[in-house]
């Protein structure tokens, strides 16, 4: 990444009109484009999921009431009660108050206390079934992963961008850069009809030759048209980064005026070894099949027993008879066993099967991203052979096209051979040009690959 930022350093010395530079591109996009601001809100949204799945285990006050409307039996009844879930063991912390005053029919005979009523303190815990996990525990823990997943994505969708910017700005100099060329070229034609018509006028050369040029001239108006209109689509797309702080697009007025991929080029390239560790989608993946493995560990409890131990202590306050006012515990052990256990076999083998088809996509996407890794290694070393070897042939055919525009000057030459040595020239300016941005989209790829960024990104 830090090799990537140099290029993006480098790059950003060029000026525009309206004083962007490429820093100030990318620092756009990252905090205004809508694709970054969607993945924002994703991780908010993330957030706000563990937060509510947090509220399972809230403390929480409860009250009843009631009351008797009867001749004989007319008592009242109240209580008010504090729980507190706990994230471990399926444990639940309870405290209450209650209190009932005048007669209840024996069948009613717990709304009963003495006159100031009873307070008590408990312990409701899991030994087997849920003691590990639970539904709440579970949604809580796939909730924090959702949202780790989240902030991960936000960081694929950064790197995507910038790889993105820099190829839209790289592409849109470029584009330039060859509407320069061909209007370099045209001017050639301009400058070679001038010195035609004073041959033909002179005698040493036909009349056809005019009318020769002027399809080259045609010719060439129509490759600077086309170049043109390359140019004014990248502004385009140059424009869609580009935005205020309200989000909305800025046009882009004026062209880049620096040399193309000047002091970018480097015959230097690191050994990139990859680091799976750090590799963003490979780190998403092993979250998804901890998520699958979390569900798999709760549809487990559906095999085993379930035994729960309840412990509680009260006191019943008030007027009573001498030894029956100390505390009182109680201890309550529920078991439930299940017979036929088709249910969590079923669950335990379905998430078995998704854990498993993780698994092999991840192993598959390891070996994708090995393969692209020595794919573009390969690929850099080839086009850093072919941007030397374009550099050479443009020496070349500068070389050629000015003897030979200087031996027609001389009436030495063809007319044929002074356009085909300025074509020549045209086409390896632009050979090196394209030469250089492949070279670079290729070092940028190779090292969005760390992070796992294999995909171009598109709008």
């Amino acid at each position: 990444m830090k090799k990537l930022m140099l290029i993006i350093a480098l790059v950003s010395n060029f000026s525009l009109a309206s004083e962007m530079t490429f820093e100030k591109l990318l620092d756009s996009v990252q905090k205004n484009h809508p694709i970054i601001l969607k993945e924002l809100n994703k991780l908010e949204e993330s957030k706000s999921e563990v937060m509510k799945r947090q509220g399972s285990f809230d403390l929480n006050l409860s009250s009843k009431v009631m009351q008797r409307d009867g001749d004989i039996y007319n008592g009242e009844y109240f209580n008010v009660r504090l729980d507190k879930p706990l994230p471990y063991m399926n444990a639940n912390v309870f405290t209450q108050y209650r209190k009932g005053i005048r007669k209840f029919p024996s069948y009613e005979d717990e709304y009963e206390t003495l006159d100031d009523g009873e307070v008590s303190l408990g312990l409701r815990m899991s030994l087997l079934r849920y003691r590990d996990i639970d539904k709440n525990r579970l949604e809580l823990n796939n909730a924090k992963i959702e949202q780790d997943i989240a902030s991960f994505q936000v960081d694929v969708v950064k790197e995507q961008l910038k790889y993105y910017v820099l190829k839209t700005y790289l592409g849109w100099i470029y584009s330039h850069e060859e509407v320069k060329i061909y209007e370099k070229l045209l001017e050639y034609s301009i400058q070679q009809d001038e010195a035609i018509k004073f041959r033909v006028k002179r005698g040493d050369l036909s009349a056809i030759y005019i009318t020769e040029n002027k399809q080259y001239l045609i010719k060439r108006k129509s490759q600077l048209e086309k170049a043109k209109q390359k140019y004014y689509s990248m502004q385009f797309y140059m424009s869609l980064l580009w935005r205020d702080d309200d989000g909305k697009t800025i046009d882009i007025k004026g062209p880049p005026t620096d040399k193309v991929f000047e002091g970018i080029y480097s015959k230097n390239m690191d050994d990139y070894k990859l680091k799976l560790s750090e590799v963003v989608p490979v780190r998403i993946l092993k979250l998804k099949i901890n998520k699958i493995k979390n569900k798999f560990m709760e549809a487990e409890n559906k095999l085993m027993p379930k035994l729960d131990l309840e412990v509680s202590t009260s006191k019943d306050n008030g007027e009573t008879l001498a030894g029956l006012d100390g505390p009182e515990q109680k201890i309550l052990l529920s078991v439930e066993v299940p017979i036929e256990r088709n249910l969590g076999k079923g669950i335990t083998q379905k998430y078995s099967a998704q854990r498993r088809q993780l698994e092999y996509k991840l192993q598959y996407f390891k070996e994708k991203l090995e393969s692209k890794n020595i794919m573009l290694k390969n690929g850099l070393n080839s086009t850093k052979i072919i941007v030397e070897n374009s550099k050479e042939e443009l020496t070349l055919a500068k070389k050629m096209q000015e003897a030979e525009r200087i031996r027609f000057k001389n009436g030495g030459s063809d007319f044929f051979l002074v356009n085909i040595r300025e074509q020549n020239y045209a086409k390896a300016q632009i050979g090196l040009l394209k030469a250089k941005y492949q070279y670079i989209d290729l070092y940028s790829k190779l090292k969005l690959l760390k992070k796992g960024v294999m995909d171009e990104f598109a709008i």
